[in-house]
C-alpha cells in the first residue's frame, strides 16, 4: 500500500534488552570481520541491502508487523561465511573455526528469542541469504 518505509524501518527496531544486547556483541564481532575483508562501502552494502531483503522476506511470509535489527547481521554472517569458503586455503582454521562457533550461537540464541518476541525468523534468513549472494558476487568482481 505504499508504506515501503516498513522495509527499511525494521532494520534499526529491536524487541527489547537482550535482542539488543545480542545484536551488538555480534554486530561488533561479524562487523569488524566484514569490514576488513571487503571494505567500508561493501560492509554498508551488506548491511543495508541484507536488512531491506530480510524484511522483504518477512513481509511475504508474516502477516503481522516484526522488528528486524538483527537481520543485518545475519547478513554480515552470510557474507562472512562465503568470504571463509572462497579463501579456505589462507585463513587460519582455529580462527575461522571459532567464528563459525560464534555464528552457531547466534543464530540458535535468535531462534529461541523468536519465540519470545516479535522477532522474524524469515528475516534473519532472507538476511543471511542476501550476505551470501551479495558477498559471493562482491569476491568474483
Amino acid at each position: 500500500m505504499g508504506e515501503w518505509w516498513r522495509l527499511v524501518s525494521p532494520i534499526f527496531l529491536h524487541s527489547g534488552i537482550f535482542h539488543i544486547a545480542l545484536g551488538s556483541w555480534f554486530l561488533f564481532i561479524f562487523g569488524l570481520e566484514v569490514s576488513q575483508k571487503y571494505g567500508s562501502f561493501t560492509f554498508l552494502l551488506i548491511y543495508i541491502l541484507g536488512g531491506f531483503s530480510g524484511n522483504l522476506i518477512s513481509f511475504l511470509h508474516t502477516p503481522e508487523p516484526t522488528v528486524g535489527g538483527t537481520g543485518p547481521v545475519f547478513a554480515l554472517i552470510g557474507a562472512w561465511l562465503i568470504y571463509q569458503v572462497q579463501n579456505r586455503d589462507v585463513i587460519a582454521t582455529e580462527a575461522s573455526k571459532s567464528m563459525f562457533q560464534k555464528a552457531i550461537i547466534f543464530t540458535v540464541l535468535s531462534f529461541v528469542l523468536s519465540n519470545f518476541g516479535p522477532i522474524d525468523d524469515w528475516s534473519h534468513f532472507g538476511a543471511a541469504f542476501t550476505g551470501i549472494v551479495y558477498g559471493f558476487f562482491t569476491l568474483i568482481l
